[in-house]
């Protein structure tokens, strides 16, 4: 499991330095920049779905502020080892809170599980369905299997190298300095 920390590598700086016109300590402060606004909220688990499953709650039940939140909270609380949620005020809110000392696949798993509550019972067309935490286990399962099949058959690029010539590209095409083809533009 990765770090919730960005970390750029002598030779990737380099690269970024040679690529960017970048200074070496511009570089370095962006980093330290970026990993201060990390260190000031918790790691985000499930991110995409949660912020799915606002904007269809907002949209398909005139819910226009409709918020979920996920916080970790101190095993003593009587959640050790799992995940609980509160809905607030007429379907304003899903407030998801886990146990801080699961580890992050668990963490996870946690979080999926409460997000089928949601779902069975904010979303699903039938809330009233028997044996709804087996229904949200389910839901959950296919979160984690989702998530995990997307980032395990579809690379989004395959180095950091890869990852910073798809940023040069961007940069080029805003200038107008390359097309698509690499070419340059008349």
């Amino acid at each position: 499991m990765g770090s919730n920390q960005v970390k750029i590598r002598a030779e990737i700086e380099k690269l970024i330095s040679n690529e960017f016109s970048a200074s070496s300590t511009a570089i370095k402060a962006c980093a330290e920049s970026y990993n201060k606004i990390l260190s000031k909220s918790p790691y985000e688990y499930l991110a995409h779905l949660i912020r799915t499953m606002e904007i269809f709650v907002r949209n398909q039940k005139s819910k226009d502020y409709f918020r979920i939140t996920v916080t970790p909270n101190d095993s003593s609380t009587g959640i050790a080892d799992l995940a609980w949620a509160a809905y607030s005020g007429d379907w304003y809110s899903f407030d998801i809170y886990y146990d801080e000392k699961l580890d992050p696949v668990q963490k996870r798993v946690a979080i999926a599980h409460e997000l089928g509550h949601l779902f069975y019972d904010v979303i699903s067309e039938n809330p009233n369905q028997p044996d709804r935490e087996t229904l949200s286990t389910l839901f959950g399962i296919a979160a984690m299997l989702h998530k995990y099949q997307c980032k395990s058959t579809v690379p989004l690029y395959s180095s950091e190298e890869d990852l910073i010539a798809k940023f040069k590209l961007l940069q080029n095409r805003a200038t107008g300095t390359i097309n698509t083809s690499g070419t340059k533009n008349q």
